[in-house]
């Protein structure tokens, strides 16, 4: 939606009678978007500048921790939001220049006498709104805007510079012509949308001609007594929500406020947006598994067609072998009886001419070696790929029920910490998983399960582990809480690393280990990292296995 000029006056009285004077406790951003807590209230403010979303309004802090799950990165613009504005109190909320502006003024006390000031400049200007978080003598700090890609604001908005508005459209109120002639004006009117202007136009005659100026006119234009634009009714014109002192609309219900009508037009769209988002996310996902699922369905379906082929190869063989007495060489086809538990059928058998039985039934063993496959496993691995079939489907199924983003983090955790349900060759699964004194141990043995362990599974809490200077698995020690893992599982959890590693033919090597918070992926690669604030044990690479037997 877009913020209406005519609903900033009644937003800025809605966000003094509900936040002037109390104190940010705390500061959420995401793309697009900023939520600022204050005190003890349960709603927080919300400020959203991305289209089609734009808005202010206010949110119940369970739909802002909501939103929050749908964020991958915290905005730059965050960084400097909590340092300025988080602890400090809201002093004054007013309209900058008459426009779609609102500055949000914050105080702070770091001394006797001594205030730290920073004011929020919030931008709804359409296409290019933005939040600006200036100092106390007007010089920009950041931009929401700031680092965006396709982002033309140029050096107006750097750090440093000096802080101007966006230039207004409407016209001062001296310019605007009185009487009759204001119809052709409106949409110059300072406090006036388009949509409210042409609803306006379109009942014209609904309005005393005297008392034009009254309505129409921002306060102070006018010296009749009158409404004054803005105060009035609030309504839905054209889609958006409006206010105006005669009905031209919908009535819109203003029980808690108008924080709380663009609530419905601001957060929960944006939240209705994200979670189809996720969902879709999670579809393709389950997408490829169902793709993947049928591809092998497709070869498994050869390899039963290759290996019944096979084995009529081997009859044959067999048969020529057993009736060998009687095919003379030059024979270049023959029938024979083959008994099928009821009577005996007739098979035709090619042979070549120029051999004699058994070197015809060597041919036919030869092409059976060649195409003969271990097909025990065949029907257990077309019923595994029946059973994850469903399971994908199901989970598509849940997927496409689910209500809320949490649900749907719900949904992607069973996704990517349970194994990948396909059966693999062999039965190998690249991301090994240990339980060891009621501690769970992920281990990657391969670059993509690395990834997996570290930046999938893992969460910023655990401990991650690793052989020193020389390439290895990544090992994830699970954190649980309130519990501090013992010695003796941080010294399995090392050993793992050390034997996952190019030194596991060593008596001792050194691994590292931290928290998963202070590993960081190195761009461009699939799991080499950085890492900080590490730690070193030096532990035998077969250590992990003694300790297994001792606690078995």
């Amino acid at each position: 939606m877009s913020m209406q000029p005519e609903l900033f006056d009644h937003l800025i009285d809605s966000i003094k009678g509900r936040f002037l004077g109390e104190r940010c406790s705390a500061v959420e951003c995401g793309e697009g978007w900023t939520s600022l807590a204050f005190g003890r209230s349960s709603e927080n403010l919300f400020l959203c500048w991305k289209e089609p979303f734009s808005g202010l309004c206010v949110a119940r802090r369970e739909d802002i921790s909501e939103l929050t799950l749908s964020e991958r990165t915290k905005p730059t613009f965050w960084a400097a939001l909590k340092k300025h504005i988080k602890g400090s109190s809201l002093t004054r909320v007013e309209r900058v220049s008459g426009d779609r502006l609102i500055e949000l003024s914050f105080s702070r006390s770091i001394g006797p006498g001594i205030a730290l000031k920073s004011s929020l400049i919030c931008e709804f200007v359409g296409r290019r709104n933005d939040l600006v978080l200036n100092d106390a003598n007007g010089l920009i700090i950041d931009s929401a805007s700031r680092g965006l890609f396709g982002s033309s604001r140029g050096p107006s908005r750097l750090p440093g510079s000096p802080y101007s508005p966006p230039t207004s459209p409407f016209s001062a109120p001296s310019d605007i012509p009185k009487g009759p002639g204001i119809l052709f004006s409106l949409d110059r009117v300072p406090k006036m949308g388009r949509k409210l202007g042409a609803a306006i136009r379109e009942r014209w005659h609904l309005f005393n001609t005297p008392r034009w100026e009254i309505h129409v006119m921002p306060e102070g234009f006018t010296e009749e007594p009158g409404s004054v634009p803005g105060r009035g009714t609030f309504q839905e014109i054209g889609g958006e929500i409006s206010s105006f002192d005669i009905l031209l609309g919908l009535p819109v219900q203003s029980d808690e406020g108008i924080l709380s009508i663009l609530r419905e037009r601001v957060l929960f769209p944006l939240l209705r947006s994200r979670l189809r988002s996720e969902k879709k996310r999670l579809a393709r996902e389950i997408e490829r598994r169902t793709a993947r699922i049928a591809a092998m369905k497709r070869g498994l379906e050869n390899r039963i067609n290759r290996a019944g082929r096979a084995r009529d190869l081997k009859r044959t063989a067999d048969l020529i072998l057993e009736h060998s007495h009687s095919i003379s060489r030059g024979t270049g086809r023959v029938s024979l009886p083959l008994w099928n538990g009821e009577g005996y059928e007739k098979i035709d058998v090619e042979l070549d001419p120029a051999k004699t039985a058994v070197q015809n039934a060597q041919d036919y063993y030869q092409r059976y070696r060649k195409s003969r496959l271990d097909d025990e496993d065949l029907p257990e691995r077309a019923r595994l790929l029946e059973d994850a079939e469903r399971e994908a489907l199901a989970m598509l199924l849940r997927i496409r029920e689910a209500e809320s983003i949490s649900e749907i983090n719900s949904l992607a955790d069973e996704i990517w910490t349970d194994p990948d349900p396909l059966p693999r060759e062999g039965g190998h699964d690249p991301l090994k998983r240990f339980c060891f004194r009621g501690f769970e141990v992920l281990v990657g043995t391969n670059r993509k399960a690395n990834r997996k362990a570290t930046f999938v599974l893992a969460s910023p809490e655990d401990l991650w582990f690793h052989a020193r200077n020389v390439s290895g698995a990544h090992v994830i020690l699970r954190a649980q809480k309130k519990v501090t893992p013992p010695v003796e599982v941080l010294e399995f959890a090392s050993s793992l690393a050390a034997f996952y590693s190019r030194s596991s033919e060593s008596l001792a090597v050194a691994v590292d280990f931290t928290r998963r918070k202070h590993v960081r992926a190195i761009p461009g690669t699939i799991s080499e990292v950085t890492y900080s604030n590490a730690r070193t044990l030096t532990v035998s690479p077969g250590l992990w296995k003694r300790l297994l037997q001792e606690n078995a």
